[in-house]
Parts: C-alpha cells; sequence; structure tokens
C-alpha cells in the first residue's frame, strides 16, 4: 500500500512477516480444491507478506501466490 488506507499516512513498513510464536514459522493462507473431504483435500498454499502503517498500526497481509489459491478455488468453484 503506498499510504493507510486509515489514517493516510505515508510512513509504511513494507514486508513485514508475521509468524506463528508457537513453531516459529511463517503464517501461511490456504485453499482446500475439495474442503467437504475427509481426506485428501487438495490443499495449495501461500506464504505471507504484510505492511504495517508506523502511525496508527493497521495492518495489510497478501498472499505471495494468490495466483496458486485462485486456481484452486475457481476449480472448487467449478465443483459446485
Amino acid at each position: 500500500m503506498k499510504n493507510c488506507p486509515e489514517c493516510n499516512s505515508l510512513n509504511i513498513i513494507k514486508d513485514a512477516k508475521p509468524v506463528d510464536q508457537g513453531d516459529r514459522s511463517e503464517l501461511k493462507i490456504v485453499v482446500d480444491e475439495q474442503p467437504d473431504a475427509l481426506i485428501m483435500k487438495k490443499r495449495s498454499y501461500s506464504a505471507v507478506k504484510c505492511e504495517v502503517c508506523a502511525e496508527c498500526g493497521f495492518i495489510a497481509f497478501y498472499a505471495i501466490d494468490a495466483t496458486m489459491l485462485r486456481a484452486a478455488y475457481q476449480k472448487r468453484q467449478n465443483k459446485i
């Protein structure tokens, strides 16, 4: 983001890394192609990057591989 959508500040921290304190791994976003399956859900994962407003603390999360997530989502929608 160029400026904060909440306070309009230009003071943005780029590429902050959200982590799970439990195992120190990066957060991931998952889209299941077959969400109703008990096993073999055909999961697609993407790592996450975020940007933080240094003025008000607003956080924006972005999927690094949104194309892969979109493909899994579209396959799921076509099966409905």
